[in-house]
């Protein structure tokens, strides 16, 4: 999502210097930033050398985002996305946002993208969710996640160069797994729930 979809340069996962400069001036915003897929964003987009990586979160997961890579962050408990942008509308435009919410901040995120920009949502399609007002031209995708070999081969690397970390909110038995599913939809995780299948011996 972040670089087939969303205009990064995937190469800088790797160290490629012409594709940690062209991604140095991309400003990324992503929403939902704490999550089990929105953590991994912020990781990916700080190793791809992204300068400007703003996490929407709320306040118990601020200090989390940082140390995850972000240089900003919206507290969505204190305001949407549109009421941040509205304070300073020039300066708060992103390349890339990269929604792990959906609705309703989904339509919000709308007035964060530039024009000509990318909204990519793992949630929703992001044109359903467009405010009437928005008009400018955006390129918005609704990318459900496809494992690809290559790509898991250069996560497989970056995890084992400790560069990535993957992050466990919970671990629970499958009896658990209606409380574990409406703690997920919440959006109140802080990285992934995982769902044991089979006990321990």
């Amino acid at each position: 999502g972040l670089f087939t979809r969303g205009g990064l340069d995937p190469k800088a996962l790797s160290g490629d210097e012409a594709g940690l400069e062209k991604n140095g001036k991309i400003r990324v915003l992503i929403n939902g930033a704490a999550g089990g897929v929105g953590s991994w964003a912020v990781q990916l987009a700080r190793i791809a050398g992204v300068k400007t990586i703003t996490a929407v979160v709320g306040p118990q997961n601020i200090d989390f985002v940082q140390q995850l890579g972000a240089t900003e962050t919206i507290d969505y408990k204190k305001q949407s996305i549109g009421e941040w942008v509205s304070e300073d509308p020039a300066s708060r435009q992103f390349d890339l946002v990269f929604d792990c919410i959906g609705m309703p901040s989904l339509a919000h995120a709308w007035y964060a993208v530039r024009e000509g920009g990318a909204l990519v949502s793992v949630c929703a399609p992001p044109e359903q969710n467009r405010p009437k007002e928005v008009k400018k031209e955006v390129n918005s995708v609704f990318f459900v996640i496809d494992p690809v070999g290559k790509d898991l081969n250069v996560i497989t690397k970056l995890l084992e160069a400790g560069q990535v970390k993957p992050h466990i909110d919970s671990v629970v038995g499958l009896d658990d797994f209606e409380e574990a599913w409406e703690k997920v939809e919440s959006g109140r995780t802080k990285g992934k729930v995982v769902v044991m299948v089979m006990k321990d011996e």
